[in-house]
């Protein structure tokens, strides 16, 4: 493993072990927000975080989707900020914005105002919105059973790209369309993988089999995980202008590393989301490489944003287990 990505895994794997500390927050969710801390190769600060939480509770009511899955996650962000409650005053303003467009909250709504907030200083927040809403609909015509408010975030991603919406719905049923006839059985999560495609302007073509060679270099060097839509993640990696090779023995030393570590292992997250962080720090390390990256829609961004939207549907089906047992 390289210095570099050395240092990323023992950074995240810490900032897991004290983002850990929040018991009370969906375990899932954990890793996300170290996740966030190590993307910006900060470590996590406990006392900083306490203190986040006091004031959004403060700003916001006690049933707020803010402080129920994703507390952790707006807290993490939060820490982050120099001026912490500037931060959440204005993920708040966006939230508003797609509320009034949605007419709907949810923790993917949180989610989806918090990835076009911290993509303000490239991008019209306004324009964005409009252009998502647009995009939602454009893709839920083509694909109304399999395509929902989970999909919010990565959505918001493509609409922060320049190029038209038409460019892009056509580039997202391209890929889509491609990835069916290799993984016929698995509608949602190809859906998910072609929204990460589709954030690069390699030809679809280039795209898919990119992502299809990346994950047989991963399977002989047995990293090998279901198809889901935390596969997104190594889709990332996949349009990235590096070597499928190097990008593929550096996912399998960042998970063998991951799952000597504490919440990776047998009693973590499990096996898929582990392949899933090891993608995204490996995505980090090369987040200049992106396509995207004039747009700051790096690698690492989607990866974390996926990161996110698996852990909030992952939290979501844990509490609705334990309401059904009680």
């Amino acid at each position: 493993m390289n210095a570099k990505l050395s240092e990323r895994c023992e950074l995240f794997a810490n900032n897991r072990d004290v983002d850990a500390k929040f018991i009370w927050d969906p375990f899932y969710m954990v890793p996300v927000a170290a996740a966030y801390q190590t993307n910006e190769g900060k470590t996590a600060d406990a006392a900083k975080m306490k203190e986040c939480a006091k004031i959004l509770k403060k700003h916001v009511g006690a049933f707020s989707e803010f402080r129920n899955n994703m507390r952790l996650s707006m807290i993490s962000k939060m820490s982050l900020s120099d001026d912490p409650t500037k931060y959440l005053e204005g993920v708040l303003e966006v939230y508003k914005k797609l509320k009034d467009v949605y007419t709907f909250g949810s923790a993917y709504l949180v989610l989806a105002a918090m990835v076009i907030y911290d993509h303000k200083d490239s991008v019209f927040v306004d324009t964005v919105i409009e252009k998502s809403k647009n995009l939602l609909t454009g893709i839920k015509k083509d694909h109304p059973f399999i395509t929902s408010r989970e999909d919010l975030s990565m959505i918001a991603m493509l609409a922060m790209l320049d190029r038209s919406e038409a460019d892009i719905l056509n580039d997202v049923e391209q890929c889509y369309q491609l990835l069916k006839k290799e993984m016929p059985m698995h509608s949602n999560s190809l859906q998910t993988i072609s929204f990460v495609l589709a954030t690069s302007t390699m030809e679809p073509s280039v795209k898919v089999e990119r992502f299809m060679s990346l994950k047989s270099l991963l399977s002989e060097k047995n990293v090998n995980c279901h198809v889901g839509s935390h596969l997104a993640s190594v889709a990332s990696c996949a349009i990235m202008d590096c070597s499928l090779e190097d990008i593929a023995s550096d996912i399998a030393d960042a998970n063998a590393y991951l799952k000597g570590r504490k919440g990776f292992g047998a009693w973590g997250v499990g096996k898929n989301a582990r392949i899933m962080y090891a993608a995204m720090l490996v995505g980090e390390c090369n987040s200049t490489d992106s396509a995207a990256s004039m747009t700051g829609v790096t690698a690492s961004a989607i990866a974390a944003t996926i990161a996110a939207q698996v852990a909030i549907l992952c939290a979501i089906a844990a509490s609705s287990s334990n309401a059904t047992r009680h």
